[in-house]
Order: structure tokens, then sequence, then C-alpha cells
């Protein structure tokens, strides 16, 4: 199998002494063993893991490693192999998880699943391609190397998971409050939303401009404590 050098980066930062790595764990291979949990390392799609997290809970405890960039560098091999190094606008925020755990919002309520958002500085490298993708202008991403790991936050409940929202966000809510607050897109926040009520953080209770209308379940309201 081939790894990317993101992947295997993350994957020896993340190795104590007396881990095991790529061991077999039933029927799955597990990027690291530990005595006490498994660590699953995902740089995206989360769809492609479902099962295999739910078959490793049944009997383990479980530590799903997503690395977030907080900066990231582009390089870009032209056809006559010059170079070019550029910082990239975009940075990464702990609310991109809820892109990603669309595919099983559920599990935060098992006790024994948790979520580590890992935050890095990153490059990625792509090459210039006839055939890639239009929205590049042809420029193919062939590789994402770790620079650094800056910071870490552990997501374990629907009260970290609600934690990530806005303090401006305020219930009743619709998906275009939440791209509001979090000042991106209609799309994001209707994913943020699929989040909070496949897990049972909120629940509709109408309709508002066409759009679904969600209040907290009283267990998971934020506290208006200052």
């Amino acid at each position: 199998m081939s790894e990317n050098p993101l992947h295997a980066a993350l994957k020896e930062h993340y190795r104590r002494d007396g881990d095991r790595v790529e061991e077999k764990v039933g029927r799955y291979v597990v990027d690291i063993v530990r005595e006490d949990e498994l660590l699953e390392i995902q740089t995206k799609n989360f769809s492609a893991i479902r099962s295999k997290l739910k078959g490793l809970l049944k009997h383990n405890a479980v530590r799903l490693v997503y690395p977030i960039a907080l900066e990231r560098w582009i390089l870009k091999i032209g056809d006559d192999g010059e170079c070019t190094r550029r910082k990239s606008p975009k940075r990464g925020a702990p609310e991109d998880l809820f892109v990603e755990l669309v595919s099983f919002p559920e599990l935060i309520h098992e006790p024994r699943f948790v979520i580590e958002l890992c935050f890095t500085r990153e490059e990625q490298v792509r090459v210039h391609d006839p055939n890639g993708p239009w929205r590049r202008r042809g420029w193919r991403i062939i590789e994402q190397r770790l620079s650094e790991v800056v910071d870490s936050m552990v997501i374990e409940s629907m009260h970290d998971l609600i934690g990530l929202l806005p303090a401006a966000l305020e219930a009743p809510f619709a998906s275009h409050d939440v791209a509001r607050a979090f000042g991106r897109s209609l799309g994001f926040a209707q994913r943020v939303c699929y989040c909070l009520a496949r897990g049972g953080a909120v629940r509709q209770i109408g309709v508002r401009d066409r759009a679904r209308l969600y209040e907290y379940e009283p267990r998971y309201a934020p506290s208006k404590e200052p």
C-alpha cells in the first residue's frame, strides 16, 4: 500500500515507544496500536473509514486523528522543472471538522471514541498536467508534506462539538444563520446543521424562509453565562 508523506509523518509524530504500527486488529489494519487505544490517522474522506471505525469500536477505544492545516505553502513544479512557492490564502479552522463528520456524527456519543484535531503547517506539491483539474488550471496535487505540528484539540462529546460554534449563533437558527455566524458558505452551514441534528444536539421546530429551523435539545443548550 502506498502512503502519502503527510500521513506517514503524522504517524511518526504520534508513535510512542511500545506502539505497533500498521498492525492487524480483527479484520482491519490499524495505523497505531497502543496498549489501551487504537489510533487512526485520516487526512480526508471520513466516509472511507465509517465501517472500519464502527467495527473497531465494538471492542476497542479509538482515537481518530484529523489534521487541519492552519498554514499551507504551495510548491508548483512547471513543465520545465522550474519551481515556485507561495503561501495559500486559505487557513484551516477547527470547524472544518463538520465537513467530514457528516459521514458519522452519531459516533460522537460512543464513550470510547475520540477525535483529535491536529493543527499543522503543511506544504502542498503540484505539477502541471494538461489533463489535470480545470478549477486549478491544470495543476494537479501530487503530494502533501508535514512541516510542523502546531497544536491539537480533542473532541470527545457533543458538548465539545457544540463548542466549535460561534458565540454569536443563537437559537432558534436556520442554516443561513449558521453560514452568517461562521462567515462561510451555505453548503458548509448545512453540513453543520446535519451533524448537530443527526447527533441529537438539535431538533427541527419548524421552517423559516423555506429553511429548517432548529432549537437545541435542553441538555445541549449552550450556557448563556459570560
